[in-house]
């Protein structure tokens, strides 16, 4: 096998190889850069997806059946004729000063 290679193949070769080893660091750099601290984006743009994902993942059945059935029973516990009464009262009560 015979390779030929003029000295402008190798000068060529050592500038682009010298341009990615440069560019390899300075991106290498950068994303260091972008990690570190409190505020990273890269860690906004996970928590902004994960939430997404979670938010997508909670309103599709069977989650959203379930949550839903939850929700009911809680607010037939918790919310009584009285309860409605009083809230009713109370706010029938503030239009009235209001007035």
């Amino acid at each position: 096998m015979d390779i030929n290679l003029k000295p402008e193949d190798f000068e060529t070769f050592i500038k682009e190889a010298i341009l990615k080893a440069g560019l390899g660091a300075l991106v290498d750099r950068n994303i260091k850069e972008a990690l570190k601290g409190y505020n990273n984006p890269v860690d906004k743009a996970l928590q902004e997806l994960i939430q997404s994902l979670a938010r997508k993942i909670l309103t599709s059945p069977p989650y959203a059946d379930t949550i839903e059935r939850m929700v009911l029973d809680a607010v037939k516990l918790h919310v009584t004729d009285d309860l409605i009464q009083r809230v009713s009262g109370h706010t029938v009560n503030r239009m009235i000063q209001n007035i």
